[in-house]
């Protein structure tokens, strides 16, 4: 099937493409069906992309249950890095390993007598907290946080 030079076809997979380069994903579906791997996917362009595509397209890359695994880790990772909204203040807050440090460093402080400061998220959430309110906050984030691992 010679599809690289379809112009439709060829503008479809480099919108897709460009549409999927900013996000951190586990597999890339194409045109609705074919999943490419992060590691192929690492440094290519839409044109290659499209190369694969046309020496791919008779067998899927992943079977049904490969595809459902990486779509079932991808909803893990979405639900962590894009987070929950804490008790309907409008801070919507990501539960990634890097929020759980910033969230031991931000109690180290309020030990050490500082009595309020913001905390930043992965998501790009800024929430300020004093130290009154943390405790609350703390076990709030970690039986989120704990959700992911249990």
């Amino acid at each position: 099937m010679e599809t690289t030079n379809n112009i439709d076809y060829i503008q479809t997979v480099k919108e897709q493409w460009d549409n999927i380069q900013d996000k951190n994903v586990i597999g890339y579906k194409i045109n609705g069906n074919t999943y490419i791997s992060t590691e192929y996917a690492g440094n290519t362009t839409y044109q290659d992309v499209l190369l694969w595509l046309e020496d791919n397209t008779a067998e899927p890359m992943y079977t049904d249950d490969e595809i459902q695994v990486m779509e079932d880790k991808q909803a893990i990772w979405d639900a962590k890095h894009i987070g929950e909204e804490y008790k309907d203040t409008g801070y919507v807050i990501s539960f990634t390993s890097d929020d759980a440090v910033g969230l031991m460093q931000v109690n180290s402080a309020f030990q050490l007598g500082i009595t309020d400061t913001n905390i930043v998220f992965s998501n790009g959430t800024i929430m300020p907290i004093n130290a009154d309110d943390f405790q609350e906050f703390a076990i709030w984030f970690t039986e989120k946080r704990n959700a992911f691992f249990v």
